[in-house]
């Protein structure tokens, strides 16, 4: 696909278009408005490079819920023909895969900043513009806002008894360490498919104590 630089169709705005998250539906709102509406577009998106949700959610095992063969953008012929999977449900290191050759099929990350948060949106009666103010202090104007967040962007951490006076590390599922392996109860690294699916873990910090356990929390709501 050529670069081209966009120019801003919009009289007294910024961009055309600004676009929150850089997922699937983030990814396929910046090539419609972009790529085939020919609009300038801003994309933000806190992390640092396209995935959404699968960015974030690098916990081991962790995986598609939707069968791989239809877990993949249909409007691309290209795309789609190239298509290919080892198992019945995509894994989080096949997802984020596939993004990357998306966006750079595409073109998209050049419409995007990333490491950026958006803070605030407030549409303007007047201007019949939208302010998009994010945490670097940037404000951008644009006609139409799209975001694409999903379901999954907040990470919510249950407030366990004690939480707040726990010394060790706290891993959660939705803003895992890239590379960090799990541990079983034990104590023992797990490195295994299957070993989590945990929305909150806790572990202690003094590994060289006796008792020493992880707590997962599961979708019982049970503690183990």
């Amino acid at each position: 696909m050529n670069i081209q630089t966009e120019i801003t169709k919009t009289s007294g705005a910024d961009y055309d278009a600004v676009v929150i998250g850089a997922g699937f539906g983030g990814l396929y709102a910046v090539h419609k408005l972009r790529n085939e509406q020919g609009l300038n577009v801003r994309g933000y998106d806190s992390a640092s490079d396209v995935g959404g949700t699968w960015w974030w959610n690098r916990y081991p095992g962790a995986l598609s819920d939707t069968e791989s063969y239809v877990y993949r953008y249909s409007f691309d012929k290209e795309l789609l023909q190239k298509g290919r999977w080892k198992t019945r449900y995509l894994t989080q290191p096949e997802i984020l895969e596939y993004m990357n050759e998306v966006a750079d099929h595409l073109d998209l990350r050049r419409s995007y900043k990333f490491d950026t948060k958006v803070d605030g949106a407030h549409y303007n009666e007047k201007t019949g513009l939208w302010n998009v103010i994010t945490d670097s202090g940037e404000t951008v104007t644009a006609k139409y806002l799209v975001t694409g967040l999903g379901l999954l962007s907040a990470t919510n951490v249950p407030k366990f008894k004690g939480i707040d006076d726990f010394k060790g590390r706290i891993l959660h599922t939705g803003a895992w360490p890239d590379g960090c392996a799990g541990y079983y109860s034990n104590g023992t690294s797990c490195k295994t498919p299957d070993c989590f699916s945990a929305l909150c873990t806790i572990c202690r910090a003094d590994w060289e104590h006796p008792a020493r356990r992880c707590y997962h929390r599961r979708a019982k709501g049970k503690l183990r």
